[in-house]
C-alpha cells in the first residue's frame, strides 16, 4: 500500500480542510516548525485506518477542535493497480458518523467499513 494523500477538515488545529497531496514512492519527509500539526497528521492516519467510524473515545475526542465540529479524515492510497480513497467521519451524535470507501473514484457493493 503507498499513502498518495490525507486531507484533515475540523481535527484540532485544521477547522478548515488542509491537505497533504503529492506523496510519493519511497521516503517523503514531512517538515515543518513546531506546533505546525505534524503529530496531528500522523494521530489522523492512525484513527483513519485502525479506529472505527463508530467510535467516540478519548482519543478521538482529543482530535475534535477546541471549536468544536465532527473530525473527518479523508486518505488516498494506491494497492496493486487500483486507487482507493477513504473517508471517515467520527461525531457525538450517530446520525453524523460516517466512513465511505471508494475504488477507482467508484465506491464498492458493500460501503459500510468499521
Amino acid at each position: 500500500m503507498q499513502i498518495t494523500s490525507i486531507r484533515l477538515k475540523n481535527v484540532r488545529r485544521f477547522v478548515e480542510p488542509v491537505e497533504i497531496a503529492g506523496i510519493g514512492p519511497g521516503l517523503n519527509v514531512l517538515s515543518a516548525p513546531n506546533e505546525a500539526g505534524k503529530s496531528t497528521f500522523f494521530d489522523a492516519l492512525h484513527a483513519v485506518f485502525l479506529t472505527g467510524h463508530r467510535s467516540w473515545d478519548k482519543k478521538l475526542r482529543a482530535l475534535q477542535p477546541k471549536a468544536g465540529g465532527d473530525p473527518q479524515v479523508t486518505v488516498t492510497f494506491r494497492v496493486r493497480d487500483a486507487d482507493w480513497r477513504l473517508r471517515k467521519t467520527w461525531s457525538q451524535s450517530p446520525s453524523r458518523k460516517e466512513a465511505r470507501l471508494w475504488r477507482d473514484g467508484t465506491p464498492p457493493r458493500q460501503p459500510r467499513i468499521a
